[in-house]
C-alpha cells in the first residue's frame, strides 16, 4: 500500500516518570581493574510503533548481565548509562565496573558467557548485538548499598508489551519503555515512558512504576502526560478519506490504530468532538538508524492529501 489514513481507529496516549537517585562514592580500593562495558549493535525504535517487536533494551539486558555476573564474581560498581530519547527504545548501553586484579579473567569469562545467552535468545530479533569490554582507570566507585539499589532498581523496572487490546486484533494496548539512565551532579536520573490507550491502564502502569521507584528510596517524578485519540469509525472525514483515496490510488485504504502518540490526540483534547483524519506517506522503523520513508509513498500521499481537501471543500 502506498498510503495509508491512519485514522478512523485512534492511537494511544502517553506519560512519564523520572525516578532521581542521590549517588554515594568512596575511593576504589587498592588491587583493582577498571573495566568500561558497552552493549551495543541492538536495532532499538520507536518505543510505540516497534515495541511489540520484542526488540532488546539495552539498558534491560546490560543490567540483567551484570546481575547474573555478580551472583558469581563479585565486582564494585562505578556507573551505567544508556538511551538517549524518551519515545525511543535504547540502542545502546554503558557501565563502569571494578573487579579485583585476580579474578578478572573470570569477570569476563562470566560477563561473555551471560551476554552470549542473551544473545542467542534475542537472535532473531537483534542479530547484530555485540560486546565491548576495556580496562580503565578509576579513581572511585558507588558505596555498596547505593550499588545494590541501583542494579535492583534497573532490574525491577518494566520494558515492554504489558498488554493487548481486547477489542482491536494485534494492537498493543499498553507498554512501558526503559527510555534513559543518565548521570549529572552525583544523581542517576531514570527516564521510565509509559503508553495506554486506555486511560485507566496509564495511571495503573504509572503508579506500578512509582511504587518500584519509592521502594527504591528514589525521588519520584511524574511528568505530564498526552492525550490519546479515541477511535471514531463512524467519521465523516474517515469517509471521504477512504472515497479519496479509492479514486485517486484505485485502492482501498488500511485504516489503522496506532500505539504511538498522534498529534490528533493533543488537538482533540483541546477541540473535543473534532472529527479528524491522519494521512501520511510509507514510514518505517522511525527513531533508529534504519528509519526510512518510500519515497514512491511521498507522491501518492500528497496527491491524496489533495483530494481529500478538494472534497471536504465541494
Amino acid at each position: 500500500m502506498s498510503c495509508w489514513a491512519g485514522a478512523g481507529r485512534g492511537c494511544a496516549g502517553g506519560a512519564g516518570i523520572n525516578l532521581t537517585l542521590n549517588l554515594k562514592y568512596k575511593t576504589i580500593p587498592a588491587g583493582f581493574t577498571g573495566f568500561e562495558i558497552k552493549l551495543h549493535g541492538l536495532k532499538g525504535g520507536h518505543s510505540g510503533v516497534d515495541i511489540h517487536l520484542q526488540r532488546g533494551n539495552a539498558i534491560k539486558l546490560l543490567t540483567r548481565a551484570l546481575v547474573a555476573t555478580k551472583h558469581k564474581i563479585d565486582f564494585s560498581f562505578v556507573e551505567i548509562m544508556g538511551g538517549n530519547m524518551h519515545n525511543a527504545i535504547p540502542r545502546e548501553a554503558f557501565a563502569k565496573i571494578a573487579v579485583v586484579q585476580n579474578e578478572t579473567d573470570a569477570f569476563e569469562k562470566t560477563l561473555e558467557n551471560q551476554i552470549a545467552a542473551i544473545k542467542s535468545e534475542f537472535k532473531p530479533a537483534e542479530p547484530d548485538m555485540r560486546l565491548s569490554v576495556s580496562t580503565i582507570k578509576l579513581a572511585q566507585v558507588l558505596d555498596g548499598a547505593t550499588e545494590k539499589t541501583i542494579l535492583n532498581l534497573l532490574n525491577a523496572l518494566p520494558h515492554g508489551v504489558l498488554a493487548m487490546s481486547y477489542d482491536i486484533p494485534d494492537l498493543v494496548e499498553t507498554s512501558s519503555n526503559l527510555a534513559t539512565v543518565k548521570i549529572a551532579d552525583n544523581k542517576m536520573i531514570i527516564h521510565v515512558s509509559n503508553r495506554s490507550s486506555v486511560d485507566s491502564a496509564i495511571k495503573a502502569i504509572q503508579e506500578r512504576v512509582k511504587s518500584i521507584g519509592e521502594l527504591a528510596g528514589a525521588k519520584v517524578e511524574e511528568l505530564e502526560g498526552y492525550p490519546g485519540w479515541k477511535p471514531n469509525l463512524q467519521s465523516e472525514i474517515l469517509k471521504v478519506a477512504k472515497s479519496a483515496h479509492i479514486e485517486i490510488l484505485g485502492k482501498e485504504s488500511k485504516i489503522k490504530a496506532v500505539h504511538a502518540g498522534l498529534e490528533c490526540g493533543i488537538i482533540g483534547e483541546k477541540y473535543p468532538g473534532m472529527d479528524m483524519v491522519s494521512l501520511g506517506p510509507q514510514i518505517e522503523y522511525p527513531h533508529s538508524p534504519d528509519e526510512r520513508v518510500r519515497i514512491g509513498s511521498v507522491a501518492d500521499f500528497y496527491k491524496l492529501l489533495v483530494g481529500v481537501i478538494e472534497k471536504m471543500a465541494a
